[in-house]
């Protein structure tokens, strides 16, 4: 608990701005806290190998501390060696290899598609996709991004990844569940796709996350109500 406290207390010494936006006193305790934060998930995974979820946040912790490629792959074999669909230790995988971080867009579709096709029906691994064109969007200017979403291929691969996951009989409402279809609200909505986007809203109700609509002009809650309301409205088109 401790570990993965770390790991979020870091990040919020870091702020979300771009590293040339933030300042070496924050990049100074942004670290201080991974190293505490490595310290603690070491230990567990030395007294159990076996526990995903420590490794999971080592993944996150060393995309933080610029650790090598290998040293996260290992990371990420650790966590599904016990646990191979294991969703969180799959979505740090997956912003490792965002080009942001430390791979290409490539690389990071890759990734997404090949989980999600290897995933059992129900599984909310096949959000990696709606999880990459997000990340996709994110990377574009502004205008560029609209319409890259609401591209036929890319609505289609979105449907189908939620025919795959959220729209399937085997879906199951686990702990976390939520963030799941928030993430197609958020991808269906920046593509236009309102009625698809208003299916994901009835389910979703109040409880929205923090992530993606923060990725919407900065507003969070703002960003979740104003898209709702287009899909709403526009769910019949």
């Amino acid at each position: 608990m401790r570990g993965a406290h770390g790991v979020y207390w870091a990040w919020e010494a870091r702020g979300a701005a771009l590293a040339s936006q933030t300042s070496q006193e924050q990049f100074r305790e942004f670290f201080r806290r991974l190293r505490m934060a490595e310290n603690c998930l070491d230990e567990v995974v030395e007294r159990d190998p076996t526990d995903a979820t420590a490794w999971s946040f080592l993944v996150t912790s060393g995309m933080g501390r610029q650790v090598d490629r290998a040293e996260v792959e290992r990371r990420f074999a650790g966590a599904i060696r016990q646990h191979p669909w294991h969703q969180r230790a799959h979505t740090a995988m997956l912003q490792y290899l965002c080009r942001k971080w430390y791979g290409s867009h490539e690389e990071m579709f890759a990734f997404a598609r090949q989980a999600a096709a290897r995933s059992p029906a129900g599984s909310p691994l096949a959000a990696l996709v709606a999880d990459a064109h997000i990340e996709y969007w994110l990377d574009l200017p502004s205008g560029d991004d609209a319409k890259y979403m609401s591209q036929p291929e890319v609505v289609a691969e979105l449907n189908a990844a939620a025919n795959h996951s959220v729209r399937h009989p085997a879906f199951q409402r686990r702990p976390g569940w939520p963030a799941v279809h928030n993430t197609f609200a958020f991808a269906f909505a920046c593509a236009g796709a309102w009625r698809e986007a208003a299916e994901q809203f009835d389910i979703i109700g109040d409880q929205l996350t923090e992530w993606p609509w923060r990725y919407f002009r900065n507003e969070g809650v703002a960003a979740f109500l104003e898209l709702r309301e287009d899909a709403y409205r526009n769910r019949s088109r």
